[in-house]
């Protein structure tokens, strides 16, 4: 623990359904002497602010998980019915856009509401610790967690990784995929750009376009994933590919490696294995 912090100096509450967030985000905070109460639902977390907050100011931070109903949303608004200066934070990966899209224009609207995006390294939690300190001490926090989360430690790329030095094309024929994958890397930083098929991939190519990265499905038409990386692959030789798939043959799948996938997704995947992967890919690809 920092030298001159008093253990259990702040308090928080967090609310996640998932038994590993549960696990460790609060295991850190305690680490860096934040007394936490963990409840797994946001209806809990409400009905726990209705019977606290009226009478006292028992935490010094809120944070919820996005995706439940009642969603983190929710209680963000049971908090700010009883205090508008409790600091909350709504972590989302994975949520259904019009949700994640809710709960951006929540925190652009709310100066003491953030959005946490997964996967969240343990930096990130800490400074939420110290953001609180500050706040408590003067009334502000110079602490920015959504600075920390534009940097990463990626192996190949140095100490710091900068997601907004990146760009990526995704490509996929299921608008409703591509537009998901989309908005995971771009609210992460990223410079994303989305087409529906491969041939308008293989266009943006041959007009000269750079992207750092490809994200492609393998089954698409007219032209199917492998063949529309090979017709990149002429034009920009040393081009980085990350392959999805829900079900292709296995020719397609070997084509894909042949030709230098750096690795093949299964669908459904998370959010941490698409950007674990897009960073994994990056590693020595800055030229």
């Amino acid at each position: 623990m920092p030298v001159g912090y008093q253990p259990m100096d702040i308090s928080a509450l967090f609310v996640d359904d998932e038994k590993c967030m549960r696990n460790t985000f609060p295991a850190f905070l305690k680490d860096h002497g934040v007394k936490v109460d963990v409840l797994e639902t946001c209806a809990a977390g409400i009905e726990q602010v209705r019977k606290v907050l009226p009478s006292a100011r028992p935490y010094d931070v809120v944070i919820t998980d996005l995706n439940q109903h009642p969603s983190g949303i929710d209680l963000v608004r049971e908090v700010r019915s009883y205090d508008e200066t409790l600091s909350c934070y709504i972590i989302t990966g994975g949520a259904r856009l019009s949700l994640e899209d809710e709960a951006k224009a929540l925190a652009e609207a709310d100066p003491n509401t953030e959005l946490l995006y997964k996967p969240i390294r343990k930096e990130q939690v800490l400074a939420i610790a110290d953001a609180i300190r500050s706040k408590q001490i003067d009334g502000t926090s110079d602490i920015s967690t959504n600075s920390i989360a534009m940097i990463d430690v990626a192996p190949g790329i140095g100490s710091t990784f900068t997601p907004a030095d990146y760009r990526i094309l995704v490509v996929d024929d299921a608008i409703p995929v591509k537009n998901v994958i989309v908005s995971q890397l771009s609210r992460c930083g990223y410079r994303v750009q989305g087409v529906c098929n491969g041939l308008e991939a293989v266009r943006l190519y041959e007009e000269g376009t750079h992207y750092d990265l490809l994200v492609l499905d393998i089954i698409m038409k007219p032209l199917y994933g492998p063949e529309t990386y090979e017709q990149i692959l002429a034009v920009r030789p040393k081009q980085k590919a990350i392959f999805i798939t829900g079900g292709s043959p296995q020719p397609d799948r070997q084509k894909a490696i042949k030709l230098g996938a750096h690795v093949i997704l299964e669908k459904p995947f998370d959010a941490d294995e698409l950007l674990k992967s897009v960073k994994e890919a990056l590693a020595g690809n800055h030229s």
